[in-house]
């Protein structure tokens, strides 16, 4: 089973680095694929297709620190809404939205997971918040437990002391 972790996020925008910055931190220290797609765009959904499952870590705006959503089924309104976005926002500017509906449109049969955290600031700026940052360390906790399920360990504890490192050489 092929799995994909996959980072997307602006580190140039505060808290929106935060899927970056956690895929940084587990690379290397999980058995599985990770990569850092950064703001994303259309050459993302080719890539994707090449797994078994896929966890995004991004942030979104939730009402709790953490949240994990399955995605299954996308209606014919997503798929009517990702159109219109690459009609008018070119293909560089699609959303994580418009790249799953893309995926499932095109009938890929790719377990997708979002493992989104709650940002504090999107400023103009590099490093994460005290609180996202508290929260990306909630989502390393999650991903443990998402990764289990797929018989793939991961040391946590190893994974924060990255996730640390690398914020402290930023701030």
């Amino acid at each position: 089973m092929r799995i994909l972790i996959a980072g997307i996020g602006n580190i140039f925008m505060r808290d929106d680095g935060c899927g970056s910055f956690l895929a940084e931190a587990l690379e290397g220290k999980v058995e599985a694929d990770v990569q850092d797609f950064g703001t994303g765009g259309i050459s993302l959904v080719d890539e994707l297709e090449k797994y078994d499952v896929i966890i995004i870590l991004d942030i979104a705006d939730i009402n709790e620190d953490i949240k994990v959503f399955e995605v299954n089924d996308i209606n014919e309104d997503d798929i009517v809404q990702t159109v219109l976005s690459m009609s008018f926002g070119g293909s560089h500017g699609l959303g994580i939205e418009d790249i799953l509906t893309i995926l499932k449109s095109k009938g890929s049969k790719v377990k997708i997971i979002l493992l989104t955290c709650k940002p504090k600031i999107l400023n103009p700026g590099i490093g994460l918040s005290d609180e996202c940052l508290k929260n990306a360390f909630l989502a390393i906790d999650e991903l443990e437990k998402i990764l289990k399920q797929f018989n793939v360990k991961v040391d946590r504890n190893e994974i924060k002391e990255a996730l640390i490192s690398r914020i402290r050489r930023i701030r």
